[in-house]
Order: C-alpha cells, then structure tokens, then sequence
C-alpha cells in the first residue's frame, strides 16, 4: 500500500508541476514536467500490474484451498481496484490483456469488469 500511494504521490506532483508550468508559459519547463509525469505514470502502471499479479496469482495458488480463501482474494482485488480506481483507469480496463492470469480466471475478470 505505502509503495503504491507513494507512486501516486510522485504522478500527482508531476501533474501539479505540470500544470503550473503551462501557467506560467514556460515551454521548456512544461516539457520537462511532461517526461515526469509520463514516467511517474508508467511507473504507477508498473507497480500496480505487480501489486495485482500477484492478488492473481494467490487467488490461482488457493485453487485447492476452500472456497473462503479465494472469496477474500477477489475482495481483496475489488478493495484495491476500488481504492486506486480513478487513477489506474487504463490499467484496469486493460486487465486481461495486462496483468498475467486474468483472461484465464473467469471469476477476476469479472472482478475487473466490475471496476471498469
């Protein structure tokens, strides 16, 4: 959790920089806070796309486990997803293709399709 808002901390700075740079006019200061932001973005993406992999692959390790233990790791990805929705929007619409394992598990794409 601590890792991820601090990702979204990092994009939030760079979209406020961003936008006072284009304020006040400063082309060459917009275009340095355009490369942050694109970066901070990615590398949201990134730590979100690891974050639910692995949601996905417990979900996948608990196939054998009783139905309890797989019930509270979909609503641990619901939680999360709900938690970072208006910011991992395109990650989330993107799930299947995206995160590893979705597009297999019927019951996480469902999930996903719920937050999109």
């Amino acid at each position: 959790n601590a890792v991820a808002r601090k990702s979204l901390e990092q994009s939030q700075l760079a979209r406020v920089e961003l936008a006072m740079a284009k304020k006040l006019g400063k082309p060459e200061a917009s275009d340095r806070c355009k490369a942050e932001l694109d970066r901070a973005v990615q590398q949201s993406a990134e730590v979100f796309t690891i974050v639910f992999t692995g949601l996905v692959r417990n979900f996948k390790d608990a196939e054998h486990a009783d139905d309890t233990m797989r019930k509270v790791m979909l609503q641990r990805i619901l939680a999360l997803g709900r938690k970072y929705q208006a910011f991992i929007k395109p990650l989330i619409d993107a799930a299947e293709s995206r995160i590893p394992g979705v597009a297999q598990r019927p019951e996480i794409v469902e999930v996903f399709r719920l937050l999109a």
